[in-house]
């Protein structure tokens, strides 16, 4: 910020702050909430200088991708749920089944993907032993 706040003071143009503050952004990310607050004095000093820093379009194209970008990840933590869902519950048929250790069974299933641990969830009925369970999954971590 201060640097932004020196190159309008010293009377860089619009598109050299601009320029600069996209490289950056490219190679550093900051967090939210210090972003957030960037903007809120980058706007501050706007409006002091009457020299938008970016257009209304460019804002609200950063707007609509932080949005996409959080619904993305909202989607994305909600399928890394589900398949530690899935893992602990069958984590904890095959313990019941066959006194497995727990450890070991979620050690053994933590590669595995939300489709493979669904398919396994039907073969538990089928397997007579641990050892059959282990060879069906090590053969879908292959």
């Amino acid at each position: 910020f201060s640097l932004i706040q020196i190159l309008y003071q010293k009377g860089y143009s619009r598109e050299e702050v601009i320029d600069l503050f996209a490289f950056i952004d490219w190679v550093m990310r900051l967090p939210e909430y210090l972003e957030k607050s960037l903007w809120r004095k980058l706007e501050k000093i706007e409006e002091e200088k009457r020299m938008p820093y970016i257009t209304s379009v460019q804002r609200i194209g950063r707007e609509e991708g932080r949005l996409e970008g959080r619904l993305e990840g909202k989607l994305e933590g909600r399928l890394e749920g589900k398949q530690e869902g899935a893992k602990k519950l069958l984590s904890r048929l095959l313990t019941l089944k066959f006194k497995e250790n727990p450890e070991t069974l979620s050690t053994l299933l933590k590669p595995l993907s939300l489709e493979q641990i669904e398919e396994l969830s039907t073969k538990i009925f089928e397997a007579q032993t641990f050892e059959q369970m282990k060879t069906w999954i090590y053969q879908m971590q292959s």
